[in-house]
């Protein structure tokens, strides 16, 4: 059983069940609907909501007891979304397919982490977007969740640099209130939001 496996082996929801609030804001103003890639879905929260928007969704995550919650929560909202295991430093890019590609408190290891953005720039549709809400460096003094590796924390310079083939619409960090099941409490957040022109 991988680590994830076992975090989300209770019946509660690690992180709730209610989308991620920076994500649920930028896709519910969106008046176009398409495919959209969650990686690092989890338990599907942001995936359902999504779904319920009329979005196409694709989620992945490396662990099928977050699958099997997930494709339940699904059912049990009337909706459905596709979802793949697979671990991500495994993932194709998937040449102009998604309309939008959204991760949410997804960390790696540097090296990983940066061919994965540059893997989800290709996958990513002429007009289409990348949102990334992580945890930033600051948030290592922080007990609201997230890597206690710092190496895996961001920061935005990062995040311009990974993105840079992208026009860049929002990038910053703030400092905020997280009521998201497990993340819980004040946290230092960076953000960013790209559209592939």
């Amino acid at each position: 059983m991988n680590l994830w496996d076992s975090r989300f082996g209770g019946e509660d929801f690690l992180y709730g069940k209610k989308p991620n609030e920076f994500f649920a804001g930028f896709i519910s103003q969106l008046r176009k609907k398409g495919k959209l890639l969650l990686p690092a879905e989890g338990e599907g929260r942001n995936a359902v909501f999504a779904a319920k928007l009329g979005w196409d969704v694709t989620a992945i995550d490396s662990s099928a007891v977050g699958r099997d919650k997930a494709l339940k929560f699904a059912k049990d909202e009337g909706v459905e979304i596709n979802y793949e295991i697979l671990d991500l430093s495994n993932f194709d890019a998937r040449q102009e397919q998604y309309d939008l590609i959204a991760l949410v408190f997804g960390h790696f290891a540097p090296d990983i982490r940066r061919e994965l953005h540059h893997k989800f720039v290709k996958s990513l549709d002429k007009g289409g977007y990348i949102l990334v809400e992580a945890f930033a460096k600051e948030q290592i003094n922080n007990k609201s969740g997230g890597p206690r590796d710092i190496d895996m924390l961001y920061t935005l310079p990062i995040l311009k640099e990974d993105f840079a083939e992208l026009s860049i619409l929002k990038l910053c960090q703030e400092k905020v209130f997280l009521n998201e099941g497990r993340h819980h409490g004040w946290a230092d957040v960076v953000r960013i939001i790209g559209e592939k022109i």
